[in-house]
């Protein structure tokens, strides 16, 4: 037996060993997310994310590829924008300053307040608001009203024997409705 000849593998070739880092790269460098870079890879069959993870694990070339291709877009569109700031465009120039000074550019300038309650003083007010109710029942909606004055009025019946005296000009009852082709 020759000793020079390396012993084959045995068992599946794995699937990471097929990714190269130049392909890696260019789809990293168009801006793509780590799934778009996956489904492209193998010269656009893809490969699943779980093994683009191993391998980005297993192979720092890998690792370094998909890293310098994200640099190298996020510096394209940050040159882009750059270019649109230069030419002048105010919302360019906002997105700037809201994306590198949130907290002096947001829109939304929050402002906290601090409230605190007591719950003895909320349940001590709603007690006394209770009893002033139940003392004085000739009150509506924080007026005293005169029930004297109200029953001397002839317009106000005080019983159902004024309701029967009282003239049917005065109460008018609706026409109940005998059959559904009379309604309009």
């Amino acid at each position: 037996m020759e000793k020079n000849k390396k012993p084959k593998k045995a068992g599946r070739p794995k699937k990471w060993d097929k990714i190269k880092p130049d392909e890696v790269y260019e789809l990293a460098r168009q801006g793509l997310g780590v799934l778009d870079v996956c489904r492209g890879l193998n010269d656009g069959k893809g490969v699943g994310w779980d093994t683009f993870n191993m391998a980005r694990a297993k192979n720092s070339d890998i690792s370094d590829a998909y890293d310098r291709g994200l640099s190298e877009s996020v510096k394209f569109v940050n040159g882009k924008l750059l270019d649109t700031i230069n030419e002048g465009s105010i919302q360019a120039i906002q997105f700037f300053l809201r994306n590198k000074r949130p907290d002096e550019w947001n829109r939304d300038q929050r402002q906290q307040t601090d409230i605190r309650i007591s719950l003895s003083d909320v349940l001590q007010d709603a007690k006394q608001r209770i009893s002033i109710s139940s003392e004085d029942k000739d009150y509506i909606e924080g007026q005293k009203l005169d029930i004297k004055e109200l029953e001397a009025k002839d317009h106000f019946p005080t019983n159902k024997k004024d309701t029967k005296n009282s003239s049917k000009s005065d109460i008018s009852s609706p026409k109940p409705i005998t059959d559904l082709t009379e309604r309009e």
